[in-house]
């Protein structure tokens, strides 16, 4: 089953919940003053510091012009994200580990040098419209499957794999001043992860990061040192065929931090529909155990299991999305086109953060730009079976 009747069925319950909600913005609220009792790495990692809210933003346009974007000094010597395979450093952020396949695919890209994979990351910001229960109850199954998928890889036999940690798990405030350089970074383990690799990195062969979910921990890694810009590359999977329909999960919960990173940063986003479905059969019998077993097994609170979901696909198969960002990276072959994309200004979000204009507006852009969308993608699945079968 195509890609989109999974976005179809977060979009249709996204929209229920901010109807239902109405809630502040994450980034300015507290977290719950305990977490959850887990080993002293994950804990630590997921804890951030509380922010102060920002005012309320007196604007009523849906687009206010920015005068930043695309023009900051050193934006025309980014790397160009088209020129990265899969001979680049990696590493994989994603943000939900238990309703895809983004963890195993990228630890098995790593086992078979497919890729040179310097960080397996996760990071998970809570959603504006979601009681802080229920968030860590869900952060606590992203962060223990997140560790359990590199644990069942290395039961498995796999090798050469970064060590599971862990990145920001808050939203960036956007600055009164409406400036990038005036946002205070969060910090984390995957933030100083990211940055320590694209220091070890060049603008000739750039780190890539490629991300499933929210951007907001590449975010803070340029805001927590700039100059790693010229030797970055993001490939996203923002889950939407054009950003300002603001439908998107993974665009939503990334807030102020989807304008720092777009802005800031060479990335592709994945605008394509649809990819390649996997079944249960080929994962039984191309995947070694027991991380065969825990892909067949592993469930999402409220999708269940991958591959026996019909919420977007037909029992006994899957249809992948986040995985796409490693697989446009590492495999030229599969980008089916590409467009330059330009921010040329801000809108208000959807969700219900404060203030209300913190999503970039994208338009048209020009030859030299270093934002590119892949309107479609072909032969993921000979790509996602690649690493595996080597």
């Amino acid at each position: 089953m195509p890609e989109d009747r999974r976005d179809y069925e977060r979009r249709s319950f996204l929209k229920l919940s901010v109807l239902l909600a109405g809630l502040a913005g994450c980034g300015s609220q507290p977290r719950s003053g305990t977490d959850t009792e887990r080993g002293t790495t994950a804990t630590e990692q997921r804890r951030s510091p509380t922010q102060t809210p920002e005012p309320e933003s007196t604007a009523t346009a849906t687009d206010t012009p920015v005068d930043d974007a695309g023009e900051y000094p050193g934006y025309e010597n980014l790397p160009n994200p088209l020129d990265v395979d899969s001979s680049n450093p990696f590493v994989q952020l994603n943000d939900q580990s238990t309703d895809n396949y983004m963890g195993e695919l990228a630890l098995a890209m790593a086992d078979s040098d497919t890729v040179d994979l310097r960080g397996f990351l996760l990071g998970y910001p809570r959603e504006v419209w979601k009681n802080e229960t229920k968030y860590e109850r869900h952060r606590e199954e992203y962060v223990t499957n997140h560790e359990k998928t590199y644990r069942m890889a290395v039961e498995s036999g796999m090798e050469n794999l970064p060590s599971p940690e862990f990145g920001v798990f808050d939203h960036h405030e956007k600055p009164s001043s409406g400036r990038v350089e005036d946002t205070d970074a969060i910090g984390s383990a995957g933030t100083d992860l990211i940055v320590e690799e694209a220091r070890n990195a060049s603008p000739e062969n750039p780190l890539v990061v490629a991300v499933g979910g929210d951007v907001c921990t590449v975010a803070d890694a340029y805001l927590t040192d700039p100059s790693i810009a010229d030797s970055l590359v993001v490939y996203w999977h923002e889950q939407v065929a054009d950003i300002n329909e603001q439908s998107g999960y993974n665009v939503q919960n990334s807030g102020w931090s989807a304008y720092v990173a777009l802005t800031r940063l060479a990335t592709v986003l994945d605008h394509s529909r649809g990819g390649y479905t996997i079944t249960e059969e080929e994962v039984e019998n191309r995947v070694p155990s027991p991380l065969d077993e825990y892909m067949m097994s592993k469930e999402h609170w409220k999708w269940g299991n991958p591959l026996q979901s019909t919420d977007w696909s037909d029992e006994g198969e899957f249809g992948a999305g986040d995985e796409k960002a490693l697989l446009l990276a590492a495999y030229p072959f599969t980008r089916m086109g590409s467009e330059p994309m330009s921010v040329s200004g801000l809108q208000r979000a959807e969700w219900d953060y404060e203030p209300k204009n913190v999503f970039p507006t994208l338009s048209s852009g020009d030859s030299a730009s270093r934002l590119i969308e892949i309107p479609n993608i072909d032969r993921s699945k000979t790509a996602f079976w690649r690493s595996w079968d080597s």
